[in-house]
């Protein structure tokens, strides 16, 4: 360890003991668990903190309450640390302080337990307000105070909940259907969703995510990742006053989504930011901006004619673009074909399309083909928005690219009346599909609500550079279309 990381680690110890001397003037009451070790939370103390240790199982309920108190979780698997944590904390007074350790042995695999210390913390009903990681020398370390809220995951059935949350939130409906589709019948699984509720078990919180299966190309080889995309984050007006900076109830929400989805074991998480969701995801789940939203803008009265006589040229040898009711079976092989020309992208394959678009209560979009004779080359994702038609999602293999006029030509014939300009968002990278859409005459432009993709890193702890060069990402890899 260098000096200056010495530092850093001697002023964070420093400061974790004066503020745990200052909540626990008193001494702390240590609460015995079954295959705990108390011996080594209390090695972890300062010398100073007066400590007390009590007899027998702590009792849940207020009949004995404790200012302060203190835990040594067991080792082995963390299954059963929910369970005393939300018991210790049973026997705590209203906005007691309950200091939690870790298991301690290896480090690396106290480390790897520290996601499932604050998942029980959270799920409890206590505020993590410090901590200290774990060294060869002492456990991990978790200071909480018990408050009315609790973070959990959201449990089968409460799909409504979150229909409540989001009215009060926004002030617009969307259906119990819609929240089932999005959590409960993902084709990879979920639901990835945490929830803060209050007292009475009503939602104030709420962050969550899809299971995102990514294909990453490594020479000829592709490499499966999973991860998550970002979305449906909100917290009620009422609640926003409740904490501040971390332990607020919206950065705590986000925090236990992030522990749990690292103990998933994903690659990383990314998703689409405004300001304000922005602003507290940077700060306190280190969330990295990575690429603004990549507006591509087309007027229609723009296409010109070299465009239209490629799409007869490419008409007349053969090829076709038409609208489609579903995706096909032809879909498997062009995923697979069309892959070999990006670095980083999700898996389109047409399990997962058939949910993303067509599956979806509500909503409306449209498919269009690129063929030739029978052969699959490409595809789009259409919808039509008032004078704009957004194209939100489109696949092509890399040697049709150029087929790419005739596809939005068949999506632009569809529309009862011609849009005044398409739009859509299409990354940088790779950069033959951007050369297509710019010799259609697509320019980038700033978004109008300044999004910007973000990612939080899992098993990848810094993913942001590799996203910015290599993750090709549309509209439809946003929670927005």
């Amino acid at each position: 360890m260098r000096r200056s990381e010495r530092d850093r680690a001697s002023g964070a110890e420093a400061g974790f003991s004066a503020r745990l001397g200052r909540l626990a003037p008193a001494g702390i009451r240590l609460l015995p668990l079954a295959g705990g070790d108390p011996s080594r939370l209390l090695r972890a103390l300062p010398s100073a903190i007066a400590v007390q240790q009590r007899a027998g199982a702590p009792a849940p309920g207020p009949a004995t309450p404790d200012a302060a108190a203190a835990i040594a979780l067991p080792p082995g698997p963390p299954g059963r640390w929910r369970a005393l944590v939300e018991e210790a904390a049973a026997t705590l007074p209203e906005r007691g302080w309950l200091l939690v350790a870790g298991p301690g042995g290896d480090p690396a695999a106290a480390e790897a337990a520290r996601d499932e210390m604050r998942l029980a913390v959270h799920e409890a009903g206590l505020v993590p307000v410090d901590g200290l990681p774990a060294t060869a020398a002492r456990p991990a370390l978790c200071l909480a105070r018990r408050d009315p809220f609790r973070i959990r995951a959201l449990a089968a059935g409460e799909e409504g909940l979150l229909a409540a949350l989001f009215r009060r939130c926004f002030h617009t409906d969307r259906s119990a259907e819609e929240w089932e589709w999005r959590y409960r019948r993902h084709p990879h699984g979920g639901p990835w969703s945490s929830l803060a509720v209050d007292a009475t078990g009503a939602p104030v919180a709420h962050y969550g995510a899809y299971p995102v299966l990514l294909d990453r190309r490594e020479r000829e080889r592709f490499r499966p990742l999973l991860a998550a995309q970002v979305g449906d984050l909100m917290s009620a007006p009422e609640a926003r006053a409740a904490g501040r900076g971390p332990t607020s109830l919206f950065a705590r929400t986000g925090d236990h989504f992030y522990a749990a989805r690292r103990c998933d074991g994903i690659a990383f998480s990314y998703g689409v930011h405004t300001g304000t969701s922005r602003a507290f995801s940077e700060r306190f789940a280190g969330a990295v901006p990575f690429l603004p939203a990549p507006l591509r803008v087309l007027a229609t009265e723009e296409i010109d004619a070299a465009a239209r006589r490629r799409a007869r040229a490419l008409a007349l040898g053969g090829w076709r673009a038409r609208r489609a009711a579903a995706p096909d079976r032809r879909f498997e092989g062009l995923y697979e074909r069309a892959r070999h020309g990006f670095t980083l992208l999700a898996r389109r394959d047409r399990r997962y399309l058939g949910w993303r678009y067509f599956d979806r209560p509500g909503q409306s979009y449209e498919l269009h083909l690129l063929e030739r004779g029978e052969e699959l080359l490409g595809w789009g994702i259409f919808r039509r928005e008032a004078e704009r038609l957004i194209w939100g999602d489109a696949l092509c293999d890399p040697s049709a690219a150029g087929g790419i006029a005739l596809l939005l030509a068949s999506a632009l014939e569809a529309t009862s009346t011609r849009p005044e300009r398409v739009e859509g968002w299409f990354s940088p990278e790779p950069a033959w599909w951007q050369r297509s859409l710019e010799e259609l005459g697509f320019r980038a432009a700033p978004d109008p609500q300044d999004l910007v993709f973000t990612c939080v890193g899992g098993r990848e702890p810094e993913p942001a550079s590799a996203l910015r060069t290599g993750f090709y990402l549309t509209r439809g890899d946003s929670d927005l279309f």
